[in-house]
């Protein structure tokens, strides 16, 4: 599957805000771009490098 092109219409259009909370944190917001009023809010953390998948 190709991904779409940038600005290509279709119902995956988000708006998106990534901001930094703290130290080796970081918040995206993203909200539908057809102004509806979900909001999904993914918090951001790195993964140790002894946890990471070898």
């Amino acid at each position: 599957m190709k991904a779409p092109s940038y600005g290509a219409p279709g119902a995956r259009n988000a708006l998106g805000l990534v901001e930094r909370v703290a130290p080796f944190r970081w918040r995206l917001t993203l909200a539908p771009a057809d102004a509806t009023a979900l909001l999904t809010v993914y918090e951001l953390t790195p993964v140790p490098l002894e946890q990471q998948a070898k």
